[in-house]
């Protein structure tokens, strides 16, 4: 009787995994589809580039994502809030992500000279600067290396400084379990956010807007699948390591630093490194905020970026 109890039990177990693998086989060709037909891959002096533009016309803001990422990790609401304003978005993926190779860049200095030859592809001659998190490095970089190429730099939660590796948090190395993991998220939406946002305050600001949840929905969908991902990720969290030597006091672009208090992916004293090494920057404080306060603090953060931004854009 115990023997074949066991054998039903291994028996819906690989019924489960059968149908969960069929699932995924379906997912992944139409994820890593729908990736490549979002953007577009631009040759540049430094090599392949794979960026999404939003917007056909004003001043362009390069959006540099975060750790791990790409060039899908900017979310349409916040793109059409920048677009809406008058404000060309430029998202593009770091090397190492999805269909930008390693080989454009390793360090923040390499990636900042290639974002360079980007704007050069690209007919552009300066850009705003939105550095996000581990795309904090290369956008600080950039900044100091190009300021003729720069109108205003904005870092938002970013790394600026050594930062160990056991400190970041990264999705699973299997694409499989990544995405089985977050179709569990997905089957209930509270137990995701809780297991990302540690404020339980912030938590329920997100529970409270559909939008937001959906918010964190793209974000989890933007770390898939991890294995485009890794080789950026991985060479992130080298880089992260050695950052003492950032030019962070070389800026002179306007610049507009946002960090939460209760960040505990990048400490809020990179904020406040970054804000008393660069002069004249602007510091915004969010209060309790932690890493995914771009999302449970959402409307405060975009309306203070978009102001700051459309402050400093050019006039012509």
């Amino acid at each position: 009787m115990v023997r074949w109890f066991l054998l039903a039990i291994l028996l819906l177990i690989g019924i489960g995994f059968a149908v969960a693998g069929s699932g995924y086989s379906s997912w992944r060709t139409e994820h890593l589809a729908a990736l490549e037909q979002g953007s577009r891959v631009v040759s540049t002096e430094k090599g392949p580039i794979e960026v999404r533009s939003f917007g056909d016309s004003g001043p362009t803001m390069l959006f540099v994502h975060g750790t791990p990422g790409g060039y899908d990790q900017i979310s349409l609401a916040r793109a059409e809030a920048l677009t809406g304003g008058g404000i060309r978005v430029l998202s593009m993926s770091r090397p190492g992500y999805l269909r930008t190779p390693i080989e454009v860049g390793r360090t923040p200095a390499e990636q900042a000279d290639a974002y360079a030859a980007l704007l050069d592809a690209e007919g552009i001659a300066s850009v705003a600067v939105l550095g996000v998190s581990g795309g904090g490095p290369s956008s600080i970089a950039f900044a100091a290396r190009h300021p003729d190429r720069i109108w205003a730099l904005v870092a938002l939660e970013a790394v600026s400084r050594t930062l160990p590796s056991n400190a970041v948090e990264l999705v699973s190395g299997s694409d499989f379990l990544a995405w089985l993991m977050a179709r569990l998220w997905f089957a209930d939406p509270a137990w995701a956010v809780e297991m990302m946002v540690p404020n339980p305050e912030n938590a329920q600001r997100i529970l409270d807007d559909e939008g937001k949840v959906e918010e964190i929905r793209g974000l989890i969908e933007g770390t898939l699948p991890p294995s485009l991902r890794k080789v950026g990720s991985e060479n992130d969290l080298e880089q992260f390591e050695a950052l003492d030597d950032l030019p962070v006091s070389g800026i002179r672009a306007p610049t507009l630093i946002v960090h939460g208090t209760q960040d505990s992916s990048v400490p809020f004293e990179h904020g406040e490194f970054l804000h008393a090494a660069v002069a004249g920057s602007e510091f915004q404080i969010v209060e309790d905020g932690d890493h995914m306060m771009v999302i449970s603090h959402q409307e405060e953060i975009d309306a203070r970026v978009s102001g700051f931004l459309m402050a400093h854009a050019p006039r012509h």
